[in-house]
């Protein structure tokens, strides 16, 4: 972003307060920020300048105010780190005796017919799981270019079921094939895939979509049955929220042209979610609630409900005849 004027930011005075006001806004939108979210959002209040120097400055300030103990260390999102392998140090010490034994104990106390015949058929009950999406013509997809929003995202979608794919800008050729590969088997079962994706608004940002969709064309997926789709940056969305532009990377080798259209002016996803959370997410749902049909998912549960009951029915049938068997049966298994 550009250097603007020096601003003067008292940052435990103005700064601090505003962070805290911050927070709240953000956990009443659902919203996990990053530490480029939060920057934005305190553009948005006025209480610092869109400039690099007032980021890093931000940056600086959130490690001290996390090392003084002012704000929990997982308050901000991080960009994943991946760590690889698991330590196996667990041990099942002699101490652990009397409580097994009292857990046994209990479940003696416990058994009787019933309880038998329910732990020992129960379990098989079938879970007959009528997904969110089962049977829909169409399923929907939403592709992230930043890892550490999609937190956010997900939050969002967790009652859709609804899939979040990371692909962190130009995706590696293995991402593209895994994802196709995903997508295959995803129209076994339904008759199209829309993906809704989110990215910068920049040179490289907006290239990403012809990128991804070259990439489906080199592994033939059938274009009528993936639709891919910009919900966001669009340039008419930095216009609406008047997001705060920074500018073209010149090293990019799509600048000049971008230039051409748009100046020398490119937006940040970030910025979106903290100008605008709750209008981007109400977008964002209403455009899943779409492509979702509710009358196949009413008759989806009816099916589901009278599946239920016929299994009921079976389930309560055999423990009645297993009941039975041990009312009729000596210790040993020897019939009476």
């Amino acid at each position: 972003m550009a250097e603007k004027a020096k601003v003067q930011v008292n940052w435990k005075r103005d700064v601090k307060p505003g962070i805290d006001k911050a927070f709240e806004f953000f956990n009443g939108e659902d919203v996990i920020p990053i530490l480029r979210t939060l920057y934005y959002r305190l553009v948005s209040m006025k209480l610092i300048p869109h400039t690099d120097s007032a980021y890093n400055s931000l940056s600086s300030h959130m490690v001290k105010w996390r090392k003084d103990g002012f704000y929990a260390w997982d308050c901000l999102a991080e960009t994943a780190r991946t760590v690889v392998g698991t330590t196996d140090d667990t041990i099942w010490g002699a101490n652990e005796i009397p409580n097994f034994a009292k857990e046994i104990e209990a479940k003696l106390e416990d058994m009787d017919v019933g309880s038998l015949t329910s732990e020992y058929f129960n379990y098989l009950f079938p879970e007959l799981n009528h997904g969110l999406w089962a049977n829909q013509p169409k399923l929907v997809e939403v592709w992230i270019e930043k890892e550490a929003l999609s937190a956010t995202l997900s939050a969002w979608l967790r009652d859709k079921k609804t899939v979040i794919r990371v692909n962190r800008g130009y995706s590696g050729w293995t991402f593209i094939y895994n994802n196709v590969r995903d997508i295959a088997r995803i129209l076994d079962r339904h008759e199209k895939v829309i993906i809704f994706y989110c990215g910068d608004h920049d040179p490289s940002g907006l290239d990403i979509d012809h990128f991804l969709q070259k990439s489906f064309d080199y592994f033939k997926v059938d274009p009528s049955r993936v639709e891919f789709r910009r919900v966001a940056l669009t340039h008419e969305q930095t216009q609406i929220y008047e997001l705060p532009p920074i500018g073209v990377n010149p090293k990019d080798p799509r600048a000049t042209n971008y230039i051409e259209k748009y100046e020398n002016k490119a937006w940040e996803l970030d910025a979106l979610v903290a100008y605008a959370p709750k209008k981007f997410k109400t977008e964002l749902l209403g455009l899943v609630d779409l492509e979702f049909n509710d009358n196949i998912h009413k008759t989806n549960v009816e099916e589901r409900e009278k599946l239920r009951l016929e299994a009921l029915d079976v389930l309560t049938a055999i423990k009645r005849k297993a009941a039975r068997r041990i009312k009729v049966t000596k210790p040993g298994g020897k019939k009476k």
